[in-house]
Order: C-alpha cells, then sequence, then structure tokens
C-alpha cells in the first residue's frame, strides 16, 4: 500500500475535523410571502422589502453569499417591461400564426395533454387556419402524462399498430377497450381539444411525429417542449420544401404592443385569465434580478452576488412517471450561478483517507480540506447545473399553486 504523505499540520487537523464535525443548520431554504403585486407597482422593490423583511422578522440579514429566487410569473407581469409586461392576447398569437402558416391545412405534433399550457394556444392557432390537425400519442405525452400504460399496451396491442398509423378517437379506444383519458385527470384531451374549435381533428399515433409527418397539409408545427428540434426533422419528412415551424417560432417578435419572447417564443407560456402569458426573455429577467439586488443594497448596505428566476423544476415524479418540466428551461436568467457545483462523496473519500492510515480525526480532517479546495477524487456527484438545482428547489419549495411564496431564499448552499 502506498502511504499517504501528510501535508496538513496538527493545527490545521484540529481545525478542519471540528469544521466537518460541527452540529447545527447546514443548508437553509425559505419560501418568502409577498403581497399581491398591484398594477403600477415596482414589482423590483417589493420583492426586494419583502425578503429584506422576512429576513429581518427572523433576526436575520442579508449577505453576500446568499441565493434568491424569484418565480418567472411575476416577471412576466412586471409593467416595465413595456405597456403589456411579457403577455399577449389571442388575437396577436392568431395574427402571427397566419402570416407564418398561410393559414392553409395546419398539423400540429406532439402537443403536450394540458389545459392551462396547451388547449388556450390551440384556439388563437385554430383561428389563424383553415384546418387544424391535432396528432397525439396514443399512450403519453412529451411530459410523462398517460393515457394509455406503456407496458400494458406494448403486451396487448404491439402486433395490432405501427407508429405511423393514425387512429381517430372511436378507432383507438375500441382497440383499447376504455376512453382515452388522463390516468390521474380523468380528462380527454382529445376532445378538449376537438372541441375548441369546429376546424380541428385530433388523430392518435404511436409516434405522433413520424404519424404527422404522413399527413398531407401546407404547414407543420411541432407542439413539443424539449424534443422539438427531432420532431421538426421527422415532419420535414426528407422534403426540405416543407414549412415546419415549432411553438419557439411563433411570438419570438412583438406584434403591435405585445410582449414576445425572441428565443422561446410560445415554448413556456401559460394561460393567465384571457391572456397569454410568455416564458421571461433572458435580458429582461437580468434587468429585474440586478434591480432587486440594488434595492437590497440601498436597503442593507449588503449586495447579494447570486440570484435567479425560477420556472418549473427539472424533476419527475416517481409515482405517477409525469416529469415536471414544461417549460423549455428550468431558469430563463441568473447571475452568479454559471457552471456545476463542484461536489464529492464525502463518505468515499473519508473512507479512502482511513484506508490510508489515518485516525478518524486526521480522515475528517483531509475530507473538510478537499471540500474547502474545490478539490476531490473522480468519483463525484450526478452533474448537474446550478441553475437547474437551485431552480428546481426554489419550485419545490414555492408549489405552484396558491402557497404565496413567490419568493425563495437560499442561505449556506
Amino acid at each position: 500500500m502506498t502511504k499517504f504523505k501528510k501535508f496538513l499540520t496538527e493545527a490545521q487537523v484540529k481545525e478542519l475535523a471540528a469544521k466537518f464535525n460541527r452540529v447545527g443548520f447546514g443548508r437553509e431554504i425559505y419560501g418568502i410571502k409577498a403581497p399581491m403585486f398591484q398594477k403600477g407597482a415596482d414589482f423590483s422593490l417589493c420583492i426586494a422589502k419583502a425578503i429584506v423583511n422576512s429576513l429581518a422578522a427572523r433576526g436575520m440579514r442579508p449577505q453576500p453569499g446568499d441565493i434568491f429566487a424569484v418565480t418567472e410569473g411575476v416577471t412576466a407581469k412586471d409593467i416595465t417591461q413595456g405597456p403589456m409586461g411579457n403577455i399577449v392576447t389571442p388575437a396577436q398569437v392568431t395574427e402571427d400564426v397566419k402570416a407564418k402558416t398561410g393559414g392553409g391545412v395546419v398539423v400540429l405534433a406532439n402537443p403536450i395533454y394540458s389545459r392551462n399550457r396547451m388547449a388556450h394556444m390551440v384556439a388563437p392557432i385554430a383561428k389563424a387556419v383553415k384546418e387544424l390537425i391535432i396528432v397525439l400519442g396514443i399512450m403519453e405525452d412529451e411530459q410523462g402524462n398517460t393515457m394509455i400504460d406503456r407496458d400494458s399496451f406494448w403486451v396487448n396491442h404491439k402486433n395490432k399498430t405501427n407508429p405511423t398509423q393514425l387512429f381517430t378517437k372511436v378507432e383507438i379506444e375500441a382497440m383499447v377497450g376504455r376512453p382515452m383519458v388522463h390516468a390521474i385527470t380523468g380528462k380527454n384531451y382529445g376532445d378538449i381539444y376537438e372541441a375548441i374549435g369546429g376546424n380541428i381533428r385530433v388523430r392518435y399515433a404511436l409516434d405522433p411525429a413520424a404519424g404527422a409527418a404522413g399527413i398531407k397539409a401546407d404547414c407543420y408545427i411541432a407542439g413539443d417542449v424539449h424534443t422539438r428540434f427531432r420532431t421538426m426533422n421527422s415532419l420535414k419528412n426528407n422534403d426540405p420544401r416543407r414549412k415546419v415551424f415549432s411553438l419557439a417560432d411563433f411570438m419570438n417578435h412583438p406584434i403591435g404592443n405585445s410582449g414576445y419572447n425572441d428565443k422561446f417564443g410560445l415554448l413556456g407560456a401559460n394561460k393567465l385569465g384571457d391572456l397569454i402569458k410568455l416564458f421571461p426573455r433572458e435580458d429582461e429577467a437580468i434587468r429585474f434580478l440586478n434591480n432587486i439586488i440594488g434595492y437590497i443594497r440601498d436597503l442593507t448596505g449588503v449586495r447579494i452576488e447570486r440570484a435567479l428566476v425560477f420556472g418549473d423544476g427539472a424533476y419527475m415524479d416517481p409515482s405517477e412517471k409525469i416529469w415536471e418540466l414544461a417549460d423549455p428551461v428550468v431558469s430563463p436568467a441568473a447571475i452568479g450561478l454559471d457552471g456545476m457545483p463542484k461536489e464529492i462523496k464525502v463518505k468515499d473519500r473519508n473512507e479512502y483517507y482511513k484506508s490510508m492510515g489515518l485516525t478518524d480525526m486526521e480522515a475528517a480532517a483531509y475530507t473538510q480540506y478537499e471540500i474547502d479546495n474545490n478539490k476531490g477524487s473522480d468519483l463525484g456527484t450526478t452533474p448537474r447545473r446550478l441553475k437547474d438545482l437551485i431552480g428546481s428547489a426554489a419550485d419545490l419549495t414555492a408549489g405552484s399553486g396558491d402557497k404565496g411564496t413567490p419568493i425563495v431564499y437560499f442561505r449556506e448552499y
């Protein structure tokens, strides 16, 4: 066995071992409540005050190493972005879709099963075209929303279909012997989409992109989010003359006084009353975060150096297999959170040092030294970006309903 060459002094060993074995709170995450943001208010100042006052109520002050996260819905409604904020009307979506598609027969392939995410976009798209043919997945959508259990379908029906074959609702329900409804909500999304307009037809396919590619149409739209480029390639069907878009290609520039997202268009859009809230633009979200940082500095004298805007968290429900991330990214904008955390397997490193003949105290000290100096073995943790980790934690903490905590605050992260 190679003898380990010690380089820490006895005093350093005691200090680092004490740090390694300390007891107390480590990483802390707080959901911060905020009042309803009123029209005309400076949202950045409201958030800064909510953070400072909430910390003060617990006898705390901001620290430079802290992180605050703000839900993307707040930035979309911030009227300082323009007359409407980053919000569009259905009529503006219709205008943009008609101009780009030509308004003929359009196929929408592989959209997710969602009332607040998709149904509100189907309506203005349908109004822009002569006929809208929506092709849905038979078993599940991109997010894992299940219509028919995948394992059950393959066991019982794999010899009755091919990936490109299209089915009506009547045909597919006759095959599987039950209604095409969501496994949890009980909703029939094919019926929901078809009822939106008289010019809408819904079809089902094992591979909705490949099935949609076989339909003769004037234009094709990939309705998915993270697999959209794969879907667009299938829709092109080796024909360079085909007009193929994704949802990112609509509302990627302003229509009149509308909001827009130059990178993601309608991806990440959500229902907001009778309007549509777009995913935040990076430049505006960065400006928004910097304004909050500036206000916190003015109120406390402390400059927080890390912050982000968050949308959906990137996690999967282990029971229902639904992937939460319906937004194009977890965080559209962040400050001071580039890269991935440098983490080590603490137990592994501690045991390694013991195996080299070090005492428990020495093993603890050398493990802590690695942590403090961003060193470590090749045996690390699963590689993930800081923005995705913190944004997902923020989304889980804030909740997606009526928790009233649009701000999430991190300490010791």
